[in-house]
């Protein structure tokens, strides 16, 4: 399952808009069909602005505990900022 995160972008020429794709969160189901995250990816200009953290109450409820697949030391930093 994947959750994109999106944002409007300002077109190139300056005449409008239009949604574009920023990141996005992948959630994958294990053999024994629980959940697992296995990927996060922000554009890095959106990173460090809360997009995760405003996903993780909804990814929590739709997914119960569910675990981190091999974490890196930036999710392992936010997983310990939101324990």
């Amino acid at each position: 399952v994947i959750h994109p995160f999106t944002d409007e972008i300002r077109l190139c020429n300056g005449k409008g808009v239009r949604e574009c794709l920023i990141g996005q969160v992948n959630m994958e189901v294990s053999p024994d069909e629980t959940y697992y995250l296995s990927t996060v990816w922000l554009h890095p200009f959106y990173r460090r602005r809360g997009k995760l953290r405003s996903l993780w109450p909804e990814l929590k409820e739709r997914y119960g505990d569910f675990e981190v697949d091999g974490p890196n030391s930036n999710m392992s930093a936010f997983l310990a900022s939101i324990s």
